[in-house]
């Protein structure tokens, strides 16, 4: 997403991207990260912004040297990449990264919230 003043990156996954735009196009009232996605949506198209859609639809891995296709199918390959791109965003730090800011700063929690699922992807 890009406006007049900066340009943001959301980094999300999802087995059904039709429904999930969908979701971030008309929320509901219990679900805070696609309201936060609709006002941000919202904000950068009123300011004549551009909104751009980028799909992954496979990812390579390499864990202790054996290499593997991601079958996207599946949730936990889905998270796994969606991590490895929100460390990436974060490490080159050309863009703002809306799945970790917050209008009063930075949100703590989706960190430790990624960390934990790593944590658990890694113990099974």
């Amino acid at each position: 997403m890009s406006g007049r003043e900066r340009s943001a990156v959301y980094i999300g996954e999802a087995d059904d991207l039709k429904r999930r735009m969908q979701h971030y196009r008309t929320p509901g009232p219990t679900q805070p990260t696609n309201r936060r996605l609709n006002d941000e949506l919202r904000r950068v198209l009123t300011a004549n912004g551009r909104v751009e859609v980028s799909i992954a639809t496979d990812a390579r891995l390499e864990i202790d040297g054996h290499k593997a296709l991601a079958n996207m199918r599946h949730k936990a390959y889905r998270v796994l990449a969606e991590h490895a791109a929100l460390v990436s965003a974060i490490e080159l730090a050309s863009d703002a990264v809306i799945n970790l800011v917050r209008e009063t700063g930075p949100k703590r929690s989706d960190v430790s919230l990624s960390s934990n699922r790593a944590r658990g992807l890694s113990s099974r």
